[in-house]
């Protein structure tokens, strides 16, 4: 990619991230500071689900596995985009991140 001196960091947010990332990336040359931003992530979750797996087998209850479902649902997974100056007509027009409060 050619790139040096560029700056680098972590957006952590379970599965938000990527697209915290992009959010990120936007404000960044929304504001000038950048023209250019690669967003990348790459998630390895198999291992809990493996835990998982291996612990409802120990105790197959109905109770164990509605605890331990989650840890079934996610699987390993990477991405990547590339975020550019453009015009004014292109680009990310809007987004919405929000929770319930509590």
């Amino acid at each position: 990619m050619g790139c040096s001196n560029s700056a680098c960091l972590d957006v952590t947010n379970a599965c938000h991230c990527f697209t915290n990332g992009i959010s990120v990336g936007n404000a960044m040359i929304a504001t000038g500071a950048e023209e250019n931003v690669a967003v990348v992530t790459g998630e390895v979750p198999s291992h809990v689900a493996l835990g998982c797996i291996a612990d409802i087998n120990k105790n197959p209850t109905q109770e164990n596995f509605q605890q331990k479902v989650g840890g079934l649902t996610t699987g390993d997974a990477g991405g990547a985009v590339i975020l550019q100056r453009a015009s004014q007509h292109s680009g990310v027009k809007t987004y919405s991140f929000s929770s319930q409060g509590r």
